[in-house]
């Protein structure tokens, strides 16, 4: 449960907002788009049977807060769940990511001072966060 054993003393909704904005799932179910289940999904007809939402946001709870997973290079500068020389890495990284393109091979150059093509078809996922320097504390 995700109050635990004792319900909450005081009203929800005026800390968290309106119970319908948000759902929360121990086991959330996230599918890509162009992934093999989508694709079963919508040649089976099963589709029709199923309510679909964009994710609007991730939440972490951290420290008993909840906070959210910074997706742009604004938001990692003023999220408080990285550390100060982990920000501008990650900021980099998230500028790079939001520009790349899989058809465009000029996307694909990284880096600041030594240029880098990364080919994601190639790079395991390891290797790619090895190469943005992406900390453990900051993959969790």
């Amino acid at each position: 449960q995700i109050y635990g054993a004792d319900p909450p003393t005081e009203d929800v909704s005026s800390v968290l907002g309106n119970p319908a904005s948000y759902y929360v799932d121990q086991v959330p179910k996230l599918m890509m788009i162009k992934g093999k289940l989508a694709t079963i999904l919508m040649d089976t007809g099963a589709h029709r049977h199923m309510q679909f939402r964009r994710v609007e946001g991730s939440f972490i709870m951290r420290q008993g807060e909840l906070h959210q997973v910074p997706t742009t290079a604004k938001e990692v500068t003023t999220s408080p769940l990285m550390a100060i020389q982990d920000k501008l890495q990650a900021s980099r990284f998230f500028a790079w990511v939001n520009r790349y393109k899989a058809d465009d091979p000029s996307t694909h150059l990284a880096g600041m001072v030594r240029k880098t093509t990364l080919n994601l078809q190639q790079m395991s996922g390891a290797s790619f966060l090895q190469y943005w320097q992406v900390q453990p504390r900051t993959i969790e």
